[in-house]
Parts: structure tokens; C-alpha cells; sequence
């Protein structure tokens, strides 16, 4: 694994970039994401206690508008669509917590916003279903 981890950390982004990119995730922290920008950005998690980080909260209001800074630069890395997600009840531990959106998520203009909330399962097909036209939809764009 430390052989493994050491190899790829010194790749470059110029070695990624040379890779064929269909059908990859890239999977970083906002803090890796500075910079970069990409057709379709998910950004999970997005809850008070997450985003921002329960220590900002607890620290001062400077740490809180650092937390509003990596807010903004998560949702201006998409090109075309941003997708973000909050979970009603996570486990922490052997908790089971209630959580609640992001604040910072009030901060941005309603007619920009489309909430959607399921009560049922989504299954494999509805999945991939939904993954495709997303696909079709940026391939399209040329």
C-alpha cells in the first residue's frame, strides 16, 4: 500500500490528463478541487456540522467565513451541473444523529435551486437511467 500511495501521489496532473477521461470519477476534497473545474460536480455531505465544519462553528466567525469561501469554491468547480446532498439521519459512531442542511446553502438564490426529496429507495436501473441522460446531456453540448 505505501509503495502504491507513493506512486501515485507523484504523478502529476499533467500525467492524469494525458489518460483517456470517459467514464472516471474523480474523488478530492475541496481543498483539491482549487483551480480545477469539471462538467458535473457532486458534493455530498453538504449538512450543518460538514460544511461548515463543526469546529468553525465552534471557534470565531473568521474560521466560519473561511468554511463560506471552500463553500463557494465546491460549487463554482462545475461546468454544467452541481449536485449536492444532505442526509437526513447519519451515523456517528454507534449514534444515530439528525442532520440538517447546510446554512450556506440559504445564502444562495432559490431560482437556482431545485430540491428534491425521495422517501423511496432508488434502484440500480433508476440509477443508471439517471447517470445516462446526464452523459447524454454534456455529450450533446459538443
Amino acid at each position: 500500500l505505501y509503495s502504491f500511495l507513493n506512486r501515485i501521489t507523484l504523478q502529476s496532473r499533467d500525467d492524469l490528463a494525458e489518460e483517456d477521461d470517459r467514464g472516471k470519477v474523480n474523488l478530492m476534497t475541496i481543498h483539491a478541487a482549487k483551480g480545477l473545474e469539471f462538467d458535473i460536480v457532486f458534493l455530498v455531505g453538504v449538512e450543518e456540522g460538514i460544511i461548515p465544519h463543526a469546529r468553525a462553528l465552534e471557534e470565531s466567525e473568521e474560521n466560519v467565513e473561511e468554511e463560506r469561501r471552500l463553500f463557494y469554491v465546491a460549487i463554482t468547480r462545475a461546468k454544467a451541473k452541481l449536485f449536492m446532498s444532505s442526509c437526513r439521519t447519519r451515523k456517528v459512531m454507534r449514534e444515530t444523529i439528525e442532520c440538517t442542511p447546510s446554512p450556506f446553502i440559504e445564502e444562495i438564490p432559490q431560482e437556482l435551486i431545485e430540491i428534491r426529496e425521495d422517501e423511496d429507495p432508488v434502484d440500480t436501473a433508476e440509477a443508471e437511467d439517471f447517470f445516462a441522460r446526464i452523459r447524454s446531456t454534456l455529450a450533446g453540448k459538443g
